[in-house]
């Protein structure tokens, strides 16, 4: 089974949270890239994951504590 994981822009995060990530972009990609547990990581754009779901078909769809708030 593959192990996919999606990454939000900085806009996106902006978008819900008051502040940017203290880790830019590339390094959190290359963070989840390292895993060896980890086959897939996609970057997302929009706070929208019905499209993400569909392309990547995964068995299991976790986020933060803190989305949405």
């Amino acid at each position: 089974m593959k192990s996919r994981w999606g990454v939000a822009s900085d806009e996106v995060v902006s978008s819900y949270k008051p502040n940017v990530p203290v880790i830019p972009l590339e390094e959190r990609i290359e963070m989840l890239k390292a895993l060896r547990c980890v086959d897939i990581v996609r970057l997302y754009h929009k706070l929208e994951y019905v499209s993400a779901c569909q392309e990547l078909k995964p068995d299991i769809f976790v986020i933060g504590e803190d989305w949405g708030r």
